[in-house]
């Protein structure tokens, strides 16, 4: 089934880019709440 794979290499690197700019915005509101 191609397009099952095409959908799951599509949508993979979609989640990984969700997670990296979920960790970037903790770590830039972490120094705010401290300060």
């Amino acid at each position: 089934r191609p397009g099952y794979y095409n959908a799951r290499f599509y949508l993979r690197p979609h989640y990984q880019l969700e997670g990296i700019n979920a960790s970037l915005r903790l770590v830039s509101e972490l120094p705010s709440v401290k300060a």
